[in-house]
This record gives structure tokens, C-alpha cells and sequence, in this order.
């Protein structure tokens, strides 16, 4: 058993080579053995054709425990309502 504080979360190390994933859009997101499963994906235009079509092509897949689902939840509601104050300052002031 460690002697560390369990409230203490171990070192982040942030890897220059971890992906980078964009996304246009979330495409699925479903719950299978307790993980919260995300799709996402991004639009591709097909330029062997003028004007070409334009696919959706899945980027990446997402899965998170509960634990980080609750936290990732978390942390995107006080980032949306940092965002959301902002526009309302400005609103005001103008």
C-alpha cells in the first residue's frame, strides 16, 4: 500500500507526441460495460469532381470511464458558463 495521499492525483505528463483529433461533429455516443463510447467525425470534400460531395469520415473514437465522463461533464459546464459570462459583459457594455 502507498504511503501517498489517495486525494493527490499523480504527475501529469503532457507527450508531444499524443493526437491531435479534430472534429466537425460528434457522430455517436453510446454507454456499452460501463463506458461512455464518442464518435467524432469531420467533413471531407471529394476534389476528383467539381464541385466534389462532401463525406463525413469518423477522426476518432473516445472512451471514457463513469469517472471521466462525470469529470469531463464537469469541466465542460464551467468552461461553457466562463463562456457564456463573457458574452454577457459584452453584451452589456456595448
Amino acid at each position: 500500500m502507498s504511503d501517498e495521499p489517495t486525494n493527490v492525483p499523480p504527475r501529469l505528463i503532457d507527450s508531444g507526441s499524443a493526437p491531435t483529433i479534430f472534429a466537425d461533429a460528434v457522430s455517436g455516443v453510446y454507454l456499452l460495460n460501463g463506458a461512455l463510447r464518442l464518435t467524432f467525425e469531420a467533413h471531407h470534400v471529394d476534389h476528383n469532381t467539381s464541385p466534389g460531395p462532401v463525406e463525413r469520415h469518423v477522426t476518432g473514437r473516445l472512451v471514457l470511464t463513469g469517472a471521466a465522463a462525470l469529470g469531463l461533464r464537469k469541466m465542460l459546464d464551467d468552461f461553457i458558463g466562463k463562456l457564456e459570462s463573457q458574452a454577457s459583459a459584452k453584451e452589456t457594455m456595448q
